[in-house]
């Protein structure tokens, strides 16, 4: 009767086990249309990284990264974030055709920051993976955003 009662636990086991099992499906695959994703694009930035250096706390800046699409196919770029909500990426809605070039503006937004940052941007394209981009900044308090975050105000 033991022996039933373990076989019968054993299989139930297995069975809810499998059943867990579900395809794992990207982003990528709900957003990039398959026309794009079955002819893949390589898109080649000038550079991934840039420090914006010494800026003040509640300052706005923004940097263009300049990418070419180095492939013999249309780049379609589907999604664009950055790693938080002061880190905002645009990039080209349309698609860029074979040996064009294209800018994606990041815009850093220093308020309620302190010291180093390092920012993640990800863009999500018909590319063989996601592509990074980085930025740098040393976001230092001036005398009167000082008395604002000790005041409170």
């Amino acid at each position: 009767m033991k022996t039933i009662k373990f076989a019968l636990l054993t299989l139930l086991v297995i069975v809810s086990a499998s059943s867990c099992k579900r395809k794992q499906i990207s982003i990528k695959d709900d957003l990039i249309p398959s026309k794009y994703m079955n002819n893949p694009a390589t898109m080649v930035f000038d550079t991934t990284m840039y420090d914006f250096g010494a800026i003040k706390q509640g300052d706005k800046v923004k940097y263009q990264f300049k990418f070419t699409n180095t492939s013999k196919n249309d780049l379609l770029i589907v999604k664009g974030y950055g790693s938080c909500g002061c880190t905002v990426p645009s990039y080209p809605k349309a698609p860029v055709k074979p040996g064009e070039s294209a800018v994606i503006d990041v815009q850093f937004n220093s308020a309620h920051k302190v010291g180093k940052q390092h920012k993640k941007i990800v863009l999500e394209a018909n590319t063989a993976s996601e592509n990074f981009l980085y930025i740098d900044a040393d976001v230092v308090l001036t005398d009167s955003t000082m008395q604002k975050e000790i005041s409170g105000k």
